[in-house]
């Protein structure tokens, strides 16, 4: 999303990533004194914000925000919003009928608010733009209509124009969202296993849906955030998948939201996953079936599981075989530094882009947010 503010001659960007099912965002934007990208994890999970500058590799790990476009206070603790509050589409809309926003056929849609921004809240114009139903966008192979074109904010002293790019209903990008940075040598441990079956071929065609179901199965049966499965990869043999991912240890700090039980500890949740593993319990969702009526995916059971002593940060990684042991590059510590974002006068960044979903709708309706199970979080569909 590019966000302007005329007023203040000021131009930025910033990417967003939305997985209410993952409970997890993340943000990605440039230090404005640097220029360095600054990616921000946020994990709801635990209530643990995770902000990594991608140049130095530095890392700040602090409590998350209730302020922020994914979060809201709920007492003294925070939840992540759900889509229907992220695009603030709980508030009173008006349509105001078709118009034009760079030169695409939009619906406009306005409400009037004196509740932003939290800590000083002023009275406060928000326009939504979406594509009229002849207009369609095609954002890598996923092609969708009713896509979010822009959306204004303006105040008594400033406006923001945020014009909204490459808005998908592609899966979250979980490899991408990897806080392994954030964790020292002996706060992670690496790990490989096998999955036995004849779906190679299907794993290729869809890679990005086999880390996303893999990371989510681990992380269910482990019972631990889906943050601290890492950089899951896989790699083929003549007969099996054999998958490869860093687990990390438990949130270095106290989060913000409320949790019913204790996070387990690296040396529990290993003990635990070698356990499953052993006994045949561990099921890994490998590709969505397209053949199932009810859209659940094609499962296969995690065997022969092994601790690595280290792994190479690169998907070409050599895996161990079965009766030999592994030998790698080891990593270093890190330390954290605080990152922040000042825009002179008020914060007019809204975001809206990149949550997933499949967007539906017809001329003078406002899209309706239903759930949807499996890999996608939200679906727009008309009233």
């Amino acid at each position: 999303m590019e966000t302007v503010v005329p007023t203040s001659s000021v131009m930025s960007s910033v990417g967003e990533w939305y997985d209410y099912n993952m409970k997890m965002f993340r943000s990605d934007y440039s230090d404005l004194v640097r220029g360095h990208l600054i990616s921000e994890v946020h994990d709801f999970g635990t209530g643990v914000s995770y902000i990594m500058n991608t140049y130095f590799g530095n890392c700040t790990v602090a409590p998350i925000d209730g302020s922020g476009v994914d979060a809201q206070s709920n007492g003294p603790f925070v939840v992540i919003r759900d889509p229907k509050f992220f695009f603030d589409f709980n508030l009173p809309y008006t349509y105001l009928g078709i118009g034009e926003m760079r030169g695409v056929d939009v619906d406009i849609w306005q409400t009037k608010r004196d509740d932003w921004p939290p800590g000083a809240p002023t009275k406060s114009v928000w326009t939504w733009y979406w594509s009229t139903g002849k207009w369609v966008t095609i954002a890598g192979e996923d092609i969708q209509t009713r896509f979010p074109v822009a959306m204004t904010v303006e105040t008594d002293v400033a406006m923001s124009v945020n014009n909204i790019y490459d808005f998908r209903s592609q899966g979250f990008d979980i490899l991408g969202t990897s806080v392994e940075s954030c964790f020292a040598y002996d706060r992670k441990k690496h790990y490989q296993f096998y999955l036995a079956g004849d779906f190679g071929d299907k794993v290729d065609q869809n890679p990005e849906s086999f880390y996303y179901l893999a990371t989510a199965s681990l992380a269910s049966y482990l019972d631990i955030s889906p943050v601290r499965v890492a950089n899951l990869e896989y790699i083929r043999n003549k007969t099996d998948v054999i998958v490869i991912f860093t687990m990390l240890d438990k949130a270095p700090v106290q989060g913000s939201v409320q949790m019913n039980q204790p996070e387990l500890s690296l040396e529990d949740a290993s003990k635990l996953f070698l356990a499953e593993v052993d006994a045949g319990k561990l099921i890994i969702a490998v590709f969505p079936d397209e053949d199932n009526p009810e859209g659940k995916p094609v499962m296969a059971t995690a065997t022969d599981a092994s601790e690595l002593t280290a792994r190479l940060a690169s998907c070409r990684y050599k895996p161990q075989d079965r009766s030999t042991s592994s030998q790698g590059l080891g990593a270093g510590a890190v330390a954290g530094i605080a990152v922040g974002m000042l825009l002179a006068g008020i914060i007019l960044t809204i975001g809206a882009l990149f949550i997933y979903q499949r967007v539906r709708g017809v001329s003078g309706s406002l899209p309706n947010v239903t759930f949807r199970a499996g890999m996608s979080n939200v679906n727009f569909e008309e009233k």
